[in-house]
């Protein structure tokens, strides 16, 4: 459960160079998109680390950008491992959309995060038929 914790750590180490930085980044959407539930708070372990790296200015803001553009589901709703790799990045994502939104208000990121929820929206990728009355 603490491997988004070491992995913030080794993102803001004065030993990490940092052109390595991002690859934490990919390594959070890694385990933020495992297709098994994830357990003890890890997707709100992950939000934090990503928050925190999101604001540390150690990470450009178009690889951030590019890292939040690769949030997306893969296959529909009948795939197990996407449905639960998917219910992961969402539940990620509004981790770290309300870590922005408690703790910076209106944060430019605020945006960009909410399209990304948007793509894991069954409700919007898959709308119910309109039921008449």
């Amino acid at each position: 459960a603490h491997t988004a914790d070491a992995l913030w750590i080794a993102s803001r180490h004065p030993k990490t160079p940092r052109t390595r930085v991002p690859d934490v980044l990919t390594a959070i959407h890694h385990l933020a998109t495992l297709p098994y539930p994830l357990g003890y708070l890890e997707e709100d372990r992950l939000a934090f680390a990503a928050y925190q790296l999101m604001r540390s200015q150690r990470v450009s803001t178009n690889a951030i950008q590019a890292w939040l553009d690769g949030f997306q589901l893969l296959t529909g709703p009948d795939d197990q491992a996407e449905t639960l790799g998917g219910a992961n990045a969402e539940h990620f994502l509004r981790s770290l959309y309300f870590r922005f939104r408690a703790n910076d208000g209106e944060h430019p990121w605020l945006e960009p995060i909410q399209a990304a929820l948007d793509r894991f929206d069954m409700f919007l990728l898959y709308p119910p038929p309109d039921i008449e009355e």
